[in-house]
């Protein structure tokens, strides 16, 4: 290969790259955001996760006692693990989450399955690990 051609492949690839880690750090910021959002109660809900990742979620609707009805953003640690894995319109993420109220506590793996949707990072899919 001459070159030239070297350059052109070299910048394609680090700009390949560079998108790849700001698309991944923007879903971090994007996943942090749903899980904070989802300790939130239903009326705070947004369009940023649909409606069975917010049950999931949620502590009353997974029948934790306990959970205060308020949520208060000083009890809550959140956290992403790893780097997201991404495809640019879809991606896996794992988000630390921690809650330590009054009469709760609880810490866990939030593993989101988030989607582009309408200009957005969308979660459509969660698993929660102890």
């Amino acid at each position: 290969m001459n070159k030239k051609k070297t350059s052109v492949l070299l910048a394609a690839a680090l700009l390949f790259a560079a998108a790849y880690i700001i698309v991944g750090l923007r879903i971090s910021d994007q996943a942090k955001e749903i899980v904070r959002t989802a300790m939130m109660p239903p009326s705070m809900i947004q369009a940023n996760m649909t409606k069975e990742v917010y049950n999931e979620l949620y502590p009353p609707m997974r029948r934790m006692t306990g959970y205060e009805d308020s949520y208060e953003q000083d009890r809550h640690q959140y956290g992403i693990k790893g780097f997201p894995l991404h495809l640019f319109f879809v991606a896996k993420v794992t988000v630390e989450n921690r809650y330590d109220g009054d009469r709760l506590g609880f810490l866990e793996e939030v593993e989101l399955g988030v989607k582009w949707r309408k200009g957005q990072w969308v979660a459509t899919d969660v698993t929660t690990l102890p």
